[in-house]
C-alpha cells in the first residue's frame, strides 16, 4: 500500500468491520471480547484503532463507562505487575509491596465500583481474597490475585507484564471451537478451557487453576 491508500484505510470501515461492530454492539458478551481483542492488536495500528474507537462511539453510555472501568482495572494490575517486577528485592518484600497495592488502591477501587472480568465476564469480581494472593518466583514476576465475586465463587487469575499472550489466546480459542464442533457432532471430550486474554501486546491476565491429579 502507498502512503494514500493507508491514509484511506485508517477512515474508510470494512463490510467485515462493520458487520462486526454492529453484532458486538447488540451481543453484550461478543463486544466485551470485541473491544479487548481489538485493544490488544490496535498498538500502533490506525485502522484497527479506528474500528475500535468506532464501536466504542456507538455504544450506549452505561456499556461504554462498564468498559472504562474494566480499562482502568487492567491499567491498575499492570501497574502492580510491573511495579513487583522493577523491584530487585526478594520474593516476600515483593508480597509485601503487592499486599499494599492491593490493600491501598485495588480494594477501594473495586468496593466503589465492582467490575466485569474482562476475560470472563460471567463474572464481577467484588473485593479482593488478600491471603490468596501471591507473586510467583519467575523473572517477570507475575501476580495471582483472588477476587471475591458477585456470584458467589472465589476466582483468581494471574496477570503478566513482559510477555505476548496472544499467541496463547489464539490456541485457547482454536481449542474452545474445535471443542463446539464436536460437541455439535455428539462427541464430547469434557473438555473446560481455561480463560485467557491478552490486553496488550505484552501483559494480560490468564485464569488460575490450581495444582491437580489428573483423575480429578
Amino acid at each position: 500500500l502507498n502512503n494514500s491508500e493507508l491514509g484511506q484505510s485508517s477512515v474508510l470501515i470494512s463490510p467485515l468491520a462493520e458487520f462486526l461492530i454492529r453484532r458486538a454492539i447488540i451481543n453484550t458478551r461478543l463486544g466485551n471480547f470485541f473491544y479487548w481483542y481489538l485493544k490488544s492488536e490496535s498498538e500502533g495500528n490506525q485502522y484497527l484503532t479506528h474500528i475500535l474507537e468506532s464501536f466504542v462511539s456507538r455504544l450506549p453510555n452505561e456499556r461504554r463507562a462498564k468498559l472504562k472501568h474494566q480499562s482502568l482495572f487492567i491499567s491498575m494490575l499492570e501497574s502492580f505487575c510491573q511495579e513487583v517486577k522493577n523491584l530487585r528485592d526478594t520474593t516476600p518484600k515483593k508480597v509485601e509491596l503487592l499486599m499494599h497495592l492491593l490493600t491501598s488502591k485495588l480494594r477501594p477501587f473495586l468496593r466503589s465500583a465492582p467490575v466485569e472480568l474482562p476475560s470472563d465476564p460471567d463474572f464481577t469480581v467484588t473485593d479482593v481474597i488478600l491471603q490468596d494472593c501471591r507473586v510467583f518466583k519467575s523473572s517477570l514476576s507475575p501476580v495471582k490475585i483472588a477476587f471475591n465475586t458477585a456470584q458467589g465463587p472465589e476466582y483468581a487469575l494471574m496477570f503478566k507484564v513482559g510477555d505476548d499472550l496472544r499467541q496463547d489466546q489464539l490456541v485457547v480459542q482454536i481449542i474452545s471451537l474445535m471443542n463446539e464442533l464436536l460437541k455439535n457432532e455428539n462427541v464430547d471430550l469434557k473438555l473446560t478451557p481455561y480463560k485467557i486474554l491478552a490486553t496488550g501486546s505484552k501483559e494480560g491476565a490468564i485464569q488460575f487453576i490450581p495444582n491437580d491429579t489428573l483423575a480429578s
